[in-house]
């Protein structure tokens, strides 16, 4: 039977490419959770702050400089602190 179903991916926000678990194939997950933790799994990083959109980057994307600033591998530009 062919049966319609939510899933969830987590997108880099510089490149648009989306989250693929390198281990099973996965593409998609059935809660937003899953998916994010596979991916942070996996080197991909994230931005949170209160009160703006949250961000996600593919490690194709980013790098952390001596100054453990999250910056983009292209272009150098500043991304944010990785602090923890």
């Amino acid at each position: 039977m062919k049966v319609e179903m939510k899933m969830y991916t987590v997108k880099c926000d510089l490149c648009n490419t989306h989250f693929t678990d390198e281990h099973n194939g996965f593409v998609g997950w059935t809660d937003y959770e899953g998916a994010r933790e596979n991916a942070m799994d996996s080197e991909w990083i994230e931005n949170w702050q209160q009160g703006k959109e949250q961000k996600h980057y593919c490690p194709d994307c980013y790098t952390i400089n001596d100054e453990d600033e999250v910056v983009n591998k292209k272009t150098g530009e500043f991304l944010f602190n990785n602090y923890t």
